[in-house]
C-alpha cells in the first residue's frame, strides 16, 4: 500500500566551500532530527577532494600537497566511501531525511532516490543509469 509522500524543503546554497556546505549539513541534521521537514541541499564547491571513512591512499595520483599547488583541497570526512572530487559546475545533492518516516530501509529509499533521479534527467532529455 501507497503512503502519502511527505512534503520536503528544497535549498539551493549556492557556492560555498566544503566546510561550510558541512555545517549547514550539520546544522539541518539536527533539525530534522528534531522534527523539521526533510531536506534536500543542493550545492556547488570549490575544487575539493573528500576522503572518507574507506579512503586508500594509493587512490590518490598526487600528494596532498600537489593537490593544494593546483588549487584543490584535500579534506578528511567520516562519510563513508574512498575518493570524492567536488568542483566547479558539479552540482551536488546532499539529500538529509529522516527513514524513520520512509520506512527505515537504507536500501530501498536510495534506489528509490535513484530513480527519481534518473526520471527527472529522462524529462530534460538526459539519460541517467
Amino acid at each position: 500500500m501507497a503512503t502519502p509522500q511527505q512534503p520536503a524543503i528544497v535549498r539551493d546554497l549556492g557556492h560555498l566551500s566544503y566546510e561550510a556546505a558541512l555545517g549547514i549539513q550539520h546544522q539541518t541534521i539536527e533539525e530534522v532530527a528534531a522534527g523539521a521537514l526533510d531536506t534536500l541541499l543542493f550545492v556547488e564547491h570549490d575544487p575539493v577532494l573528500t576522503l572518507g571513512a574507506n579512503f586508500h591512499q594509493d587512490n590518490l595520483l598526487f600528494t596532498p600537497e600537489e593537490y593544494k599547488e593546483k588549487g584543490i583541497q584535500v579534506i578528511t570526512t567520516d562519510r563513508g566511501g574512498d575518493v570524492t572530487f567536488h568542483g566547479p559546475n558539479q552540482l551536488v545533492a546532499y539529500p538529509i531525511f529522516d527513514l524513520n518516516r520512509h520506512g527505515r530501509d537504507l536500501h530501498k529509499w536510495l534506489r528509490g532516490l535513484e530513480e527519481v533521479t534518473i526520471l527527472t534527467l529522462k524529462h530534460f532529455n538526459l539519460e541517467g543509469y
